[in-house]
């Protein structure tokens, strides 16, 4: 395994995770041998949890909007969310939903959909392929993404090393620190094919045409042979109607681009709009959350503490649900904030990079800063003016991400079972990184 600066694979280092917090071995292991072995359930600020074994019933409650469980099985976010729509007889842009979940999983969530908008019998439970529908009951509001608190998990790693040393000091030392870095996970990037943050920063600096090509050609050795021969064969060549008999049918998204560049090669602006608005976003949010991954390695690199918050870093205050709120205030008295943070009314955040954010100032500023200059763009670069709808304004982001009820069972030779809840946009993947210290984080179900 290619290695990548200060020891992490490689494919760390392409998403800016470059260091660990934890100095424990790992226990190595496997996750998502099954999809069934990633259980997650998601929790909604008014104390609702989702769960695969519902069943529905009776439904209650008044309003103008239908919630139901959303129950997938190794089925990616959007293409549930457009099954879903198909079900209800309305638009993907209808339904409402509070996160996006894993792919390679089993994950129970809820979603909400506009009451004049659904079909005769939309009340009532189905399977449609790998996902369920169902009915919950009826609500005042859509969901957004504001309406979790967070996601409980229970994780399976098989083929992990039977010596409980490193398990041991691993969980001590995430216990001392008061949880892990709250780095963006593999999936935020694609495990298999990390480009959603490469096509992003094409799209921050303006570059359509490179946009597109990093993401219909860019090939990874992970994918199946027949998608990387296409792919290599589309980026030598730059012919869109021969790509499009080229690229194998699963490959759905890459076809609808190329059709509509098969039709109209001078539109990549055309082309990109052929795809879900919520996608098109993802790709600029992706390359933000891998300059937050940069930047918060970069903190670690200089030994700054990811709890305590010292001259110049950034410091929230911290709502009920857990979450920073309101307009973070930079610290000009270390010792006051830093009794504010120990008692848990305030925390430590990063600006994820946008153009309606402030940076940090004194040694956190600098590294900010650093990155920005690297990378050759600034904040308002998330202004996208050829796309205005995947501009992002930014936000800001927690340095540090708590766990709680972190706990283990053994249940086989090399078989372990954890479980444990994050907050909102808490990725599980980072959590047992730390544990599992993988080598090969593709080949090992990251």
């Amino acid at each position: 395994m290619i290695r990548g600066p200060e020891g992490v694979p490689e494919i760390d280092a392409l998403v800016g995770m470059l260091r660990y917090a934890t100095g424990s071995k790992g226990i190595g292991g496997k996750l998502r041998a099954d999809p069934k072995d990633f259980i997650v359930r998601e929790r909604l600020l008014d104390g609702s949890i989702a769960s695969e074994s519902f069943e529905g019933g009776q439904l209650s409650g008044k309003g103008d909007f239908l919630r139901c469980v959303l129950v997938k099985l190794n089925v990616d976010h959007f293409s549930a969310i457009e099954l879903a729509a198909k079900a209800m007889g309305c638009r993907p842009r209808d339904v409402g939903f509070a996160g996006i979940k894993d792919k390679r999983a089993l994950t129970a969530q809820f979603v909400t959909f506009p009451v004049s908008k659904i079909r005769a019998g939309g009340s009532k439970a189905r399977g449609i392929g790998d996902i369920k529908l169902i009915p919950d009951g009826f609500v005042n509001e859509g969901l957004h993404p504001g309406s979790s608190v967070g996601n409980l998990f229970e994780i399976r790693v098989r083929g992990a090393r039977s010596d409980p040393t490193s398990l041991m000091r691993g969980l001590a030392e995430i216990g001392a620190l008061g949880g892990v870095p709250n780095f963006y996970g593999y999936q935020r990037f694609g495990t298999v094919r990390p480009i959603t943050h490469i096509v992003g920063g094409a799209l921050a600096r303006g570059d359509l045409r490179g946009a597109l090509m990093e993401f219909l050609a860019r090939a990874f050795k992970y994918e199946p042979q027949d998608a990387i021969m296409a792919r290599e064969e589309l980026y030598e060549s730059g012919d869109f109607a021969k790509a499009l008999s080229d690229y194998p049918k699963r490959l759905r998204l890459e076809r609808i681009v190329l059709k509509a560049l098969k039709r109209n090669p001078s539109d990549p602006l055309g082309a990109f709009r052929r795809l879900p608005h919520g996608l098109r976003r993802l790709f600029v949010e992706a390359y933000q959350s891998y300059l937050f991954n940069k930047v918060l390695s970069g903190r670690m690199l200089r030994g700054l503490d990811l709890k305590l918050v010292e001259e110049g870093d950034l410091i929230s205050p911290i709502a009920a649900d857990g979450s920073p709120q309101g307009e973070p205030k930079p610290v000009k008295d270390p010792e006051a904030a830093n009794i504010d943070v120990s008692e848990g009314r305030a925390c430590l955040v990063i600006p994820v990079f946008g153009y309606g954010v402030r940076l940090s100032e004194g040694a956190q500023g600098e590294i900010e800063r650093e990155i920005l200059e690297g990378e050759g763009i600034s904040p308002r670069a998330f202004y996208i003016g050829v796309m205005p709808e995947a501009s992002c304004a930014g936000k800001y982001r927690r340095a540090l991400m708590p766990i709680e009820g972190l706990r283990f069972e053994r249940i086989g030779e090399g078989e372990l079972k954890f479980q444990f809840s994050l907050p909102r946009e808490g990725y599980a993947t980072v959590v047992m990184r730390e544990l599992i210290k993988p080598e090969d984080p593709a080949g090992q179900g990251f």
